[in-house]
C-alpha cells in the first residue's frame, strides 16, 4: 500500500535524537543470551592461518528464523492490519519453512494456540492478510503462498535467481 502526501500532512515530523550507543549502558537482553550455532566447513573456500591454508569455517545460527523486509512501505502496510490479521501474520512467520514460500495453517491448531474460539475470528483474519497481499490461497486446502516481498525464511536470492535486480554495485576497476 503507497501512501499520498496528503496522509502525512498535518504530522508532527519528530526528530531522532542524537543516539551514542556507548552512553545507552549495555543491553541488559544480552546477560544471558546464548546463541547455539552449527560450524561448517566450505568446500571451496579457503583462508590463510599462520600461513597455511586451510578451509574456511562458517558458523550459522542453529535456531531458525524468519526475514522481515523493513522499510517504510512495508512498514505502513503492516500498521493498517487489525490485531488478528497481525497475530496471524507473526503465527505464520513461526509457522515458515526453511526456503518455502507456502505455508500450511491448521485453523484448529492455530485457533488453540491464539485462544481463538470463534471460526468467523480466524476467517477474519485470514480474509484480511489476503485482501493485503501477504498470502494467497492455494490449490490445497489450507495451504497460502506467501508475499516474500514482505518475509520469508531462507534465501530469496537463491529461492528466486531469476527475480535478482542489482540495486548498488561498486565501480569495477
Amino acid at each position: 500500500m503507497c501512501h499520498s502526501i496528503d496522509y502525512f500532512r498535518g504530522m508532527e515530523r519528530e526528530l531522532k535524537p542524537d543516539i551514542q550507543e556507548e552512553k545507552l549502558g549495555g543491553n541488559p537482553f544480552i546477560r544471558n543470551l546464548k546463541i547455539g550455532v552449527n560450524k561448517l566447513r566450505s568446500g571451496d573456500r579457503y583462508k590463510e592461518i599462520d600461513g597455511v591454508w586451510m578451509k574456511a569455517e562458517a558458523e550459522l545460527e542453529a535456531t531458525p528464523f524468519c526475514r522481515v523486509y523493513s522499510d517504510a512501505e512495508r512498514r505502513l502496510s503492516m500498521v493498517e492490519l487489525t490485531p488478528r490479521g497481525k497475530d496471524l501474520l507473526l503465527w505464520i512467520m513461526y509457522e515458515l519453512e526453511l526456503n518455502k514460500d507456502y505455508v500450511w495453517i491448521p485453523k484448529k491448531r492455530y485457533m488453540r494456540e491464539s485462544r481463538i474460539s470463534a471460526v468467523n475470528t480466524y476467517k477474519a483474519a485470514l480474509n484480511e492478510l489476503i485482501r493485503a497481499n501477504y498470502i494467497v490461497a492455494t490449490v490445497v486446502s489450507n495451504v497460502y503462498w506467501i508475499n516474500p516481498h514482505y518475509f520469508f525464511n531462507g534465501n530469496r536470492v537463491k529461492k528466486y535467481p531469476n527475480n535478482v535486480q542489482v540495486k548498488y554495485a561498486p565501480n569495477e576497476q
